[in-house]
């Protein structure tokens, strides 16, 4: 990423935050790190309860999981991600290839028939890496 680049995710990724501040902005308005995710954990958690069950071989249907589980405590649940990021020196997906890798990631899902084994280690390897897969793409923030 060049340094213009690099800037101009710097910028986007700010808008999302508390001036100063790593905390996302939230609907509690909370600054705290520690308080807002108590209350993300609280709020999922009781969202949870609520939510039907979806299509997980679909990609829409998982945007829509994750504004009904976040909803509540960000305006940009269910949304993509606008900026490219990462974790220490591993980056996520850049905001632009998002929706297309996504795509791919679920139609990987949809075809793959280690998913419908009755073996639990079979599934649980498949679900891993399917898993792992949507976390290095990182789609919403």
């Amino acid at each position: 990423m060049s340094g213009a680049d690099y800037r101009a995710a710097h910028a986007e990724a700010a808008r999302f935050r508390y001036p100063d501040s790593e905390v996302l902005i939230n609907r509690a308005g909370l600054t705290d790190q520690a308080q807002l995710d108590a209350f993300e954990r609280a709020q999922v958690a009781r969202k949870l309860r609520t939510l039907k069950p979806i299509d997980p071989t679909n990609y829409t249907a998982f945007k829509a999981a994750h504004l009904h589980l976040f909803g509540d405590i960000f305006d940009w649940a269910g949304q993509e991600r606008t900026y490219t990021t990462g974790r220490g020196a591993a980056s996520f997906a850049r905001a632009e290839f998002i929706t297309g890798e996504m795509e791919k990631r679920f139609a990987a899902i949809k075809a793959d028939a280690g998913l419908l084994r009755p073996d639990p280690d079979t599934f649980a390897a498949r679900a891993a890496e399917h898993i792992a897969e949507v976390n290095a793409i990182h789609p919403f923030l």
